[in-house]
């Protein structure tokens, strides 16, 4: 079994995660990023 893919087969994320400031979800990373928010700070 090949470690990378074959080029022009297919590739699924199939899960995600993060911790980032202000948020600790993707789904919160993406609603911050739609409010047009900053979570950069000293």
């Amino acid at each position: 079994m090949s470690s990378l893919p074959a080029p022009g087969e297919p590739i699924a994320v199939v899960g995600m995660s993060c911790r980032l400031p202000g948020a600790p979800s993707p789904a919160r990373l993406r609603r911050l990023l739609a409010e047009g928010r900053e979570a950069v700070g000293p």
